[in-house]
């Protein structure tokens, strides 16, 4: 009996699944409280829970991991693509190409965990900020910088020195109405007219950037508002 008792015990131990067995897509379950099995090309991979919930089988959910504790660097599948958690009040973090990574969340509505997705406001971000979908934009913090997400990074595309800035309410807007000679512009603007910084010369929008249109005389100086020329000023 002793004997018998102990070859069940191996056998089952045997058919537990474990990192590298085979699985059907989609399948997934907790190895141990901390740890969650993924499958991915057809085999496990571990994947750490590192937050409280740890991993755990749900009665509506089914298998639920808690990454809100995750580590970047940490492994996830190829399947969990944009699986994120927010882990404060302007970040979160995501897996991301079969690893997790912290992404800030630098617009007004920062992040927020809502019915097991994080919302991540990216209206606004920083020069070199981690992005997703190649040409997506943000205004810059301080408002003085259009972005665009350029090999997977945030990097500047136009300045907004008008008075009106970079502004994230409604549609995304960019103020080009002052500009300096040489700044890069969007060609659907071509031929549009601009005020120098110091409001001494006009220039206007040519093929993707700014140039020297005309100076202001005597006694005139550039309005950047209406008509955007050269006009005297009022003694």
């Amino acid at each position: 009996m002793p004997r018998f008792f102990i070859a069940v015990l191996v056998l089952v131990s045997a058919c537990e699944p474990g990192v590298g067995s085979s699985c059907d897509p989609n399948e997934a379950r907790c190895l141990n409280p901390s740890t969650q099995l993924v499958c991915q090309d057809g085999k496990y991979i571990a994947t750490p829970c590192r937050g409280p919930g740890g991993c755990a089988v749900l009665p509506t959910v089914g298998v639920a991991c808690d990454i809100t504790k995750n580590k970047p660097g940490d492994q996830c599948s190829l399947g969990e693509e944009g699986v994120a958690s927010c882990v404060s009040d302007h970040q979160m973090i995501v897996c991301r190409s079969g690893s997790y990574r912290f992404e800030p969340c630098r617009g007004s509505a920062g992040c927020e965990n809502s019915r097991g997705r994080a919302l991540c406001d990216k209206s606004m971000a920083s020069v070199g900020d981690p992005c997703k979908e190649e040409g997506s934009k943000a205004c810059a913090v301080g408002a003085q910088e259009l972005l665009t997400c350029r090999a997977g990074k945030m990097e500047p595309l136009y300045r907004c020195l008008g008075p009106e800035g970079c502004q994230t309410s409604g549609k995304l807007s960019c103020d080009m109405s002052i500009a300096d000679k040489g700044d890069p512009c969007d060609p659907e603007m071509e031929g549009a007219a601009a005020c120098t910084p110091d409001k001494t010369s006009v220039v206007s929008c040519k093929q993707g950037k700014f140039v020297k249109d005309e100076d202001c005389g005597p006694g005139q100086l550039c309005n950047p508002s209406g008509s955007t020329r050269c006009e005297k000023q009022a003694l």
